[in-house]
């Protein structure tokens, strides 16, 4: 404890100063421990897996992906660094501000990151790599736009099927697995749908619209790319709102008056998230952290 202050007290004075020159040291130490173990966590973080998806930015066209070992191995190490950075042993009441602010802002991101992608991974034995997926089709119907002239959703999990108006039941998908969404127009639309360079994933013959997702990490990138940042949560939720978008053109020149603002479709669909097996949602992070960032930034 702080020893009390007594002014004009020279011994009072004297063992005020030794109290803290000796706590400032206690405190250098205690957390040079902290820095060592953050930046040999940082280092490997950045060079495995920052930048790599789904650790990136997920709009980018051309992305490198992180290789499930390589993530494996980050989750691995991150427990025994968090445990580490939680552990202050310093009174709270202290002249001292705790270092390494943005990696712990990083160790609270992740804990998010990793607690999503524990079934990937899991460490019982016999226990099923994966996720359980669930599909809320036409889900935010208020905000669609022409969502009525599509007459059919479908979205292919790997070699399994959810189709809408057809009995809710969940599909799995694990590391590898490619998804596709498709979406096809009415045949007596005055509407036709027309291909988005802006949108790589996307294709259309006019009067279906398909979704291809073929990399690894298949269900993140359909996730991260359409999730709907308008409404979606800040903080980490159980379920995420995709919103897909693409360009319409009149089917005939007596059609342009069908036309709607900005000349775009809109419609949604909602996903969870469960481990194999499980009826719990997961909670999908709100942020994937793209880098680990240096100890002393604030």
């Amino acid at each position: 404890k702080a020893p009390a202050s007594r002014s004009g007290d020279y011994f009072a004075e004297r063992h005020a100063q030794i109290y803290h020159a000796l706590f400032a040291r206690c405190f250098e130490l205690h957390f040079k421990e902290q820095q060592e173990q953050w930046t040999q966590f940082a280092t490997r973080y950045n060079r495995l897996l920052a930048g790599r998806h789904p650790f990136d930015n997920p709009t980018q066209r051309n992305f490198q992906v992180a290789q499930p070992d390589d993530v494996a191995e980050m989750l691995k190490a991150f427990d025994p660094m968090a445990t580490a950075l939680k552990d202050t042993r310093v009174e709270s009441n202290t002249r001292f501000v705790t270092p390494g602010q943005a990696a712990r802002r990083f160790v609270t991101q992740f804990e998010r990151v990793k607690d999503f992608l524990a079934p990937l991974y899991p460490t019982e034995e016999g226990a099923v790599a994966g996720y359980d997926l669930s599909v809320d089709f036409r889900s935010n119907v208020t905000a669609e736009i022409e969502g009525s002239k599509i007459i059919d959703w479908s979205l292919d999990v790997g070699n399994q099927t959810l189709r809408w108006r057809e009995p809710a039941r969940t599909v799995p998908w694990m590391y590898g697995m490619p998804i596709t969404l498709a979406l096809r127009l009415a045949k007596d639309s005055p509407l036709a749908a027309t291909p988005d360079p802006q949108q790589a994933a996307m294709d259309t013959d006019g009067q279906t619209v398909t979704y291809r997702f073929t990399d690894p990490w298949a269900l993140l990138t359909f996730m991260q790319r359409h999730r709907d940042a308008e409404n979606a949560p800040r903080q980490d939720s159980r379920s995420q709102l995709l919103k897909f978008e693409f360009p319409l053109r009149p089917q005939a020149l007596t059609d342009v008056a069908q036309m709607p603002p900005g000349g775009k479709a809109r419609v949604y669909l909602r996903v969870m998230v469960m481990p194999v097996g499980k009826k719990a949602p997961l909670f999908y992070p709100a942020v994937f952290p793209t880098r680990a960032p240096e100890w002393n930034l604030p």
